[in-house]
């Protein structure tokens, strides 16, 4: 049964990210939900708390924990840099192309009205 749901909302979300609208947010979702579970893994993977952390940074553990939300955006370069410092890590930012498709252009002028 469980499969079955699972082949279902796939063929569901598979059918609303026809639509320019729903996979511009869809994707900018994706991407917020991917960087707080990268920061929770790598804080993880420290054997850190929260609050060890953030006192290794300056800041609270209320910030960690905001930044590991995945409804948070307010991310900077700045505290990216800084966790990953005292994580002994290197911060990297990427910049990949899209896919070439038609919908690609109206993708993005979709992103850009919702940014607004």
């Amino acid at each position: 049964m469980n499969r079955k749901r699972n082949d279902d909302f796939n063929a569901y979300l598979h059918e609303q990210l026809k639509d320019p609208m729903f996979a511009a947010v869809y994707e900018e979702e994706a991407e917020k939900v991917d960087l707080a579970i990268k920061l929770l893994k790598i804080r993880q993977t420290a054997g850190l708390s929260q609050k060890e952390l953030a006192e290794r940074i300056g800041t609270t553990q209320s910030v960690i924990a905001r930044m590991e939300n995945p409804e948070y955006s307010g991310y900077s370069v700045r505290m990216l840099r800084r966790i990953a410092a005292a994580l002994g890590a290197r911060l990297t930012i990427d910049f990949r192309p899209l896919k070439k498709t038609a919908s690609n252009s109206r993708r993005r002028r979709v992103a850009r009205r919702v940014a607004v």
